[in-house]
């Protein structure tokens, strides 16, 4: 999703920049995601402007309720769409 998230970022002329946090505390093995920070234009003079969201999505197993494969995207018979992370801040990034 980083790497996505960055071609879309550049695609749309910002200048885009790629770090990597670490580990997840407490699971030594797991790479949290990457961190985008992109920029449009760089005058010193202007305003800075903040834009948060995440774009990770929390682990989910169907045991835990779902009734659908939770990172399938499922759609019922009236069109309504169901999947593990379609939103939760998405719309934003």
């Amino acid at each position: 999703m980083a790497n996505f998230l960055e071609a879309e970022l550049k695609a749309l002329g910002a200048s885009v920049e790629k770090r990597l946090p670490g580990k997840q505390p407490g699971h030594p093995n797991l790479d949290l995601p990457p961190i985008l920070l992109g920029r449009y234009g760089n005058d010193a003079k202007k305003r800075t402007i903040l834009v948060y969201g995440h774009y990770d999505v929390q682990p989910a197993l169907k045991e835990d309720g779902w009734a659908t494969e939770p990172f399938d995207l499922t759609v019922d018979e009236q069109g309504r769409m169901y999947g593990r992370g379609s939103t939760d801040d998405k719309g934003p990034v």
